[in-house]
């Protein structure tokens, strides 16, 4: 923000209620103790001192193998101890509440559990009182995966309003105990023993989800945010511990609030109050996915919290939702309590996934309640429209006969709903691969001989690309993978969400970004723009994709006055400069996506000498030149690329080849003057002779005069890199992620009273040398006319430059006057500290707006690395005066305004 300094406000947003129904959920911390001896004292008591004893996410387990690991798994079980102790502290709000009680709980082989030091349950033993010694091993094997849901209810009483503790302690069976295995992961529910939650949303209809430890009667009782006197109440129709109440009639993109009542033998409880919002039928959306998230795993958790930081209209899981298999045993601790708190407020759509069959496909459709197609009238495959999108799930497990040829059911299905559609983003979301370059790429789960990826692509693939899909996104290898567009569509793998990550298998040539990294996407759309974040399991921004809807040519846009950081020197590892990053600001212009490539969000800022441009995220096949043209209007140029250059491919002699094989390449209402080939990470500079992997010819990188001899133009800088802030390096990768590239505004005869033109394609590598013919992809910032080798007409964007940010001239830009309160179209509107003499003294005097806090510092120096506050002004309106004393020493002041 600025200041007149500026002054940054840091606002905090208010602590959540705690969960009321999970009082312990999966993945939360406990304290443990692997009992090699024992512990001092009466460890299961309330008030027991654990600091000492370790923490880790629950839950636990050691030496288990085939995906049945917990977050926390530890060494040296069984060799050097048998028995881990446990506590878990929690707190309760209102005891009176909480009207049944429920332990849910995964174990191996026995366990004493403890509720404010007083035994409660016990399961792995013959006599069920006697005391445990923490040396003895349990008296039978408990094999997992079995969890249960254990009823304490007749416990509840020993629950303190505030802090309570559970202490367990977890025994391995003697006949196991050179087997190294153990396990404990748990968690303690209050009245329902899964929490509400909405599925199935759309504009006008929501069910309502929940489960209760033993029948009850339910009743929903429901009403818009905006008029919490319209409530309704639906009721189930008859009493049972699996509820599902469906409301209806609902009104398009309105938020609503939910509360479940349930009742049984006298008691009667109450969800927490939750809210939701029906989906829309138009406009911006944002919404989350990720693939192969069943693991248990602490990444599975921590993605799980960075989902919920800012909430989404709705999240897609990818398959593979709970491992090894999706059986009732695990669909809690590895699903519905992971994400219970999202999906209270939050619709989940899923695709199957290969896992989700494995032990019986049904349990998976059992679980949840999708939208259903028309062609068969089930779940597998389903579409659905939310904002500018419309988005579609399909089934794609070959080993469980799903059929997607196109003589199946799905395929005829796939093929009328794109054709139905009028959303401006289509996007299909499934399980396999359909492009990868780690291991599945190349599977043949029917055996047929062909890969099941080729059967993908010879299908689905085809029928996104004749419909003109922009994104798929897959799960299944466990990795983030960003491809290329083929046929205009381009593909992600998202397989990252908490399973054990996969590496590199056959670098796949399609791609752009390949990463094996926990993550989920985050994606944002509206009517024009789609950006999609992978974001690692702490937030961390691993990648991004830009893509745009076809903007009219004779939009104007906007520069922005800003001067990125553009380096003048070569980077030093794989040509990358450590923490570089692509720091343009402002909105981009809309470019248009190809058959096989894209030039992602496009940049303009400019300050008082230089353009800068820069491209986020392009994509380029593999010897392809992305070309920028610049010019300004009534300036002169060039209006076709014939005879520009020699007409030579001397990449030793003239060299910029790049651009004398485009006489294919004309210009419309367009004289551009400058001319620049990039795309490569490897060419942070002007390198006349400079040859890309996989091209025909080395076409030179950098920028030149479009005029006889390609001259370099002097005082250009261009920066290419893969990552922002660069931060690793991938050795198999050659194409730039993101460009920087600065030109004087001297060499294209502009200034910032002015505007330019710019104009940008694809050139891909096959050329033909003789008639210097290039052949030209559809992506394209401006407007094209033409196709591939024959002749191309390009139209450019107009960009009005910043004026130095000072619209009214009075010394503030028009960005600070915003942050003051002040016209920037008036040059008497300003904000101005003054210093006027007085007789005692002197006074600061400034003219202040209603609404705005000021904030007078103070130092002896300038350079001061902190400022002392004097006095806060809040709220006034008019001018102020601040009478101070003469003092014999140089005194600083600065006025902060927020």
């Amino acid at each position: 923000m600025p200041r007149l300094l500026l002054f940054l406000a840091l606002l905090l947003a208010p602590r959540c209620a705690a969960d009321e129904i999970g009082l312990i959920r999966v993945g939360e911390p406990w304290r443990y103790y692997p009992v090699t001896q024992a512990p001092a004292g009466d460890w299961r008591s309330q008030n027991y001192d654990d600091s000492a004893w370790a923490s880790g996410p629950g839950g636990f387990s050691a030496g288990i193998g085939w995906r049945l690991e917990e977050a926390t798994q530890l060494s040296g079980f069984a060799f050097n101890y048998h028995t881990v102790l446990f506590r878990k502290q929690f707190t309760v709000a209102d005891t009176n509440l909480i009207q049944w009680l429920a332990l849910r709980a995964d174990w191996d082989d026995g366990f004493i559990a403890y509720l404010n030091g007083v035994e409660v349950l016990r399961r792995g033993f013959f006599n069920p009182t006697n005391p445990v010694a923490l040396t003895a091993h349990a008296d039978f094997p408990h094999g997992r995966p079995a969890a249960e849901e254990l009823d304490i209810t007749a416990h509840r009483h020993l629950l303190l309003t505030g802090t309570n503790t559970l202490a367990v302690q977890v025994h391995n069976a003697a006949w196991s105990a050179t087997a190294s295995t153990m396990c404990w992961a748990a968690e303690l529910l209050a009245n329902f023993t899964r929490s509400p939650f909405i599925q199935n949303t759309s504009s006008n209809s929501v069910q309502i989800i929940f489960k209760t430890l033993q029948p009850t009667t339910a009743r929903v009782t429901i009403a818009p945010v905006a008029d919490p006197s319209d409530t309704r109440a639906i009721s189930a129709p008859f009493a049972t511990n699996k509820h599902v109440v469906t409301v209806t009639n609902l009104i398009p993109d309105q938020q609503y609030s939910y509360q479940v009542t349930i009742e049984a033998g006298g008691r009667t409880a109450l969800s927490p109050p939750a809210h939701f919002k029906t989906l829309s039928m138009r406009g911006a959306a944002r919404f989350y996915l990720l693939g192969d998230s069943g693991s248990g795993s602490a990444e599975q958790v921590a993605i799980a919290q960075q989902m919920r930081k800012v909430p989404g209209d709705f999240v897609v899981l990818l398959g593979d939702v709970v491992y090894p298999s999706f059986v009732p045993q695990l669909e809690d601790l590895r699903l519905f309590s992971v994400y219970a708190d999202q999906m209270r407020t939050t619709p989940f759509f899923l695709a199957a996934g290969n896992h989700d069959g494995y032990a019986h496909r049904p349990f998976f459709f059992d679980a949840f309640y999708l939208p259903t197609n028309n062609m068969t009238g089930g779940e597998e495959f389903y579409s659905f429209d939310h904002g500018a999108g419309h988005f579609i799930v399909l089934d794609t497990d070959l080993q469980v006969a799903a059929r997607y040829d196109g003589d199946s059911p799905q395929y005829k299905w796939l093929e009328a709903d794109l054709a139905a559609t009028r959303q401006p983003w289509k996007m299909i979301f499934f399980h396999h691969i359909i492009r990868s370059s780690a291991y599945h790429n190349y599977d043949d789960y029917n055996r047929n001989g062909i890969h099941d990826s080729a059967e993908l692509q010879f299908s689905i693939g085809t029928l996104a690309e004749k419909y003109g899909v922009q994104l798929i996104v897959t799960g299944h290898d466990h990795i983030y993978e960003r491809l290329k567009p083929r046929g205009g569509t381009t593909t992600i793998v998202s397989g990252g969400g908490g399973e054990d990550t996969y590496w590199l298998n056959i670098l796949h040539p399609e791609s752009a970004r390949f990463m094996p990294a926990f993550h989920y996407l985050k994606v944002e759309l509206d009517e024009q723009r789609l950006h999609v974040q992978a974001l690692g399991a702490d937030n961390a921004p691993l990648d991004e994709l830009h893509l745009f809807l076809p903007d009219p040519p004779t939009n104007t846009h906007a520069s922005t006055w800003h001067t990125p950081v553009i380096e003048a020197v070569a980077g030093h590892e794989d040509a990358n400069i450590p923490s570089q990053e692509f720091d343009f600001v402002g909105e981009p212009i809309p470019t248009r996506t190809g058959q096989l490539s894209s030039l992602g969000a496009v940049h303009v800022s400019n300050d008082r000498e230089m353009l800068h441009i820069g491209f986020a995220t392009p994509m380029l096949p593999r010897g392809a030149d992305l070309l920028v043209f610049i010019g300004a209007p009534g300036r002169s140029g060039v209006r076709t690329m014939q005879g520009v250059g020699n007409g030579l491919i001397d990449p030793d002699g003239e060299g910029a080849d790049g651009l004398d094989v485009l006489e294919n390449l004309s210009f419309s209402a367009f004289e551009p003057a400058v001319a620049a080939i990039l795309g490569d990470e490897q060419a942070d500079g002007t390198a006349r002779g400079f040859g890309r992997a996989g091209a025909s010819f080395r076409g030179g990188q950098g920028v030149f005069h479009l005029r006889p001899e390609l001259p370099t133009v002097a005082g250009a800088r261009i920066q290419q890199f893969n990552t922002s802030p660069q931060t690793f390096n991938f050795p198999w990768e050659e194409d730039a992620d993101y460009i920087k590239v600065s030109i004087p505004l001297s060499a294209l005869n502009a200034s910032v009273t002015g505007d330019v033109q710019v104009a940008a394609v694809v050139a891909l590598p096959i050329a033909n040398l003789t008639s210097q013919r290039r052949d030209i992809d559809g992506a394209v910032l401006g407007e094209m006319k033409g196709s591939r080798i024959g002749p191309i007409e390009l139209t450019p964007v107009r960009v009005k430059l910043a004026n130095g940010g000072d619209s009214d001239g009075d010394g503030a830009t028009d960005t600070h006057e915003a942050v003051a309160g002040t016209d920037p179209n008036n040059p008497a509107s300003v904000l101005r500290l003054k210093i006027v003499q007085e007789a005692e003294g002197h006074a600061l005097v400034w003219d202040a707006v209603a609404g705005k806090t000021y904030t007078l510092q103070t130092s002896t120096s300038i350079s001061a690395p902190a400022w002392t506050t004097h006095r806060t002004v809040n709220g006034v309106q008019g001018a102020q005066r601040l009478s101070l004393p003469r003092t014999p020493t140089t005194t600083f002041w600065r006025l902060a305004v927020q």
